[in-house]
């Protein structure tokens, strides 16, 4: 009874004429829809889409099935079980991961068969975010996703889709994938969620499970009178320690009711876990990215994220878990530790000459924060416009967004918390310089005098507000053009050429 909207049929028909595409659209879109269309539209296709989580396989793999299109999840708990019914083609729609295309011989060798290829689509690579977030040491196989073209017909196109995607990782992705944006169909409806309110809070630190009492209903007697929440944190101990100390803060009967989810539990815990949070039987889950892409629950109402997590990506992927439902109005709170906002003197390195030496080691006039993070993130913490407009800009997301349905932003609101001096300023520069235009930005040097005191000498003043953006953007784009140009077929993603942290210090002096 589902009435396909049109950017989906517009997807499938370019997949069908084997137009490779991209698809940028919200959590909770329908981004699986064009995975599945071809595939109604033709009974003899099958597809095969490569999904980050086994969590998130068997979820999609779900889904196929009650869509009445036999599907099945390939990883190494499942193979020895499927091995004989994949070969029996009982199968049309087959996820996986990139470690099973590219490194399990006998599941790339069914891959490579005359049989599955003549019916095979599409390659679907679903989250593509993943490549440039996760390409690196940690799963390193997503830096080498370009090796799949190799394997099948030059004529299957490739589908690469994500809800967060800002321009120099679409770049990247394209790029890692083989495909020209320029040959290929492109559809970019942005991620704004206009049922989701966003706030940001600032708290000791992220560990500071006591801030959590505020944001949960801690008087509550029934389960129901628990909306559906959902902590992300970024460990696994912490989902432990803060599944632990919320528990304090309900009545026992009540404990029951909130349970922790990370990677490492076992698969029947993981699966028994989301089944309850899913029913409704758990009320709080603590989670890490393991239920960031594996939690497609439609009314799941706050979603908080306590410590700040990589990227801002990252946090509207986690946020994002919310509110599936349309008709229903959520919110997501970003808490933010102090450490993120205040800054240190930076020191200078003692170099060998000095190991020996008594003398005090030189010290930087100029200040760095104490917790780097993603610049992005640190912009939409301290916007002092509507976040959605600092998002929209970032991920360049069209205009013409919705309404929200309801409160837009705790900024819009005007009931976001006061930010603390080291902020003030770090999205916009002062409206004036806070020195005479005529005076030099001077700095004290490197070298003392004989007196042992150290002169000011001329500075050149770090770069600031939308000249700090094109210079990073153009680094960036150096970047990615270069690996694509010099090292196309490397394990490495482009930060091995510059890491983030380099780029951030070249881009800001």
């Amino acid at each position: 009874g589902y009435e396909p909207r049109e950017w989906q049929l517009d997807i499938t028909e370019a997949l069908l004429l084997g137009l490779d595409s991209v698809l940028i659209a919200g959590t909770g879109a329908g981004k699986t829809m064009p995975f599945m269309l071809p595939l109604k539209y033709d009974e003899q296709r099958t597809i095969l889409v490569i999904s980050p989580l086994k969590i998130l396989q068997e979820d999609q793999a779900h889904r196929f099935t009650v869509a009445g299109i036999p599907a099945v999840a390939v990883n190494g708990d499942t193979w020895a079980t499927v091995q004989s019914d994949l070969n029996a083609h009982k199968y049309r729609a087959i996820l996986t991961s990139p470690e099973m295309c590219l490194e399990f011989p006998a599941f790339r060798q069914y891959l490579s068969t005359p049989e599955f290829q003549r019916h095979l689509t599409t390659v679907a690579v679903d989250e593509a975010h993943c490549i440039g977030q996760w390409g690196g040491d940690f799963r390193k196989h997503y830096a080498m996703l370009h090796k799949l073209r190799a394997l099948f017909p030059s004529t299957i196109p490739f589908l690469a889709a994500t809800a967060t995607l800002p321009p120099a990782a679409r770049e990247e992705v394209c790029a890692e994938l083989n495909i020209d944006l320029h040959d290929s169909y492109f559809v970019n409806l942005g991620n704004d969620r206009p049922n989701i309110t966003q706030e940001v809070r600032f708290v000791e630190s992220a560990h500071d499970y006591a801030a959590l009492a505020e944001l949960l209903p801690t008087t509550a007697r029934t389960a129901k009178e628990i909306p559906k929440t959902l902590i992300f944190v970024n460990s696994r101990v912490g989902t432990q320690e803060a599944c632990r100390e919320i528990r304090k803060l309900f009545p026992r009967h009540l404990r029951k009711r909130i349970d922790f989810l990370h990677a490492v539990r076992k698969d029947k815990s993981k699966a028994r876990v989301m089944r309850r949070f899913r029913s409704g039987s758990t009320r709080i889950l603590v989670a890490t990215e393991a239920a960031g892409m594996g939690a497609d629950i439609p009314d799941i109402m706050q979603v908080i994220q306590l410590g700040v997590p990589q990227s801002l990506s990252v946090y509207l992927q986690r946020a994002g878990r919310g509110v599936r439902d349309t008709t229903l109005h959520g919110r997501a709170i970003l808490l933010v530790e102090k450490s993120v906002f205040k800054k240190q003197k930076k020191r200078k390195k003692k170099g060998k000459d000095d190991e020996d030496s008594d003398e005090e080691l030189d010290v930087d006039a100029s200040k760095v924060w104490v917790k780097e993070i993603d610049p992005a993130l640190r912009t939409y913490i301290a916007s002092k416009v509507c976040r959605r407009t600092t998002t929209d800009k970032y991920f360049d997301n069209p205009p013409g967004r919705l309404a929200p349905t309801g409160p837009c932003c705790d900024v819009c609101e005007g009931t976001s918390p006061p930010l603390p001096n080291e902020l003030l300023g770090a999205v916009d520069p002062p409206t004036r310089p806070s020195t005479p235009v005529e005076s030099p930005h001077v700095t004290p040097a490197s070298s003392p005098k004989k007196n042992g005191k150290r002169p000011m000498q001329p500075s050149n003043p770090a770069r600031r507000g939308e000249l700090l953006k094109r210079v990073r953007d153009a680094l960036h784009n150096w970047r990615v053009s270069t690996r694509k140009r010099e090292y196309l077929h490397s394990s490495l993603t482009s930060t091995a050429l510059m890491s983030d942290k380099v780029l951030n210090k070249i881009a800001s002096n």
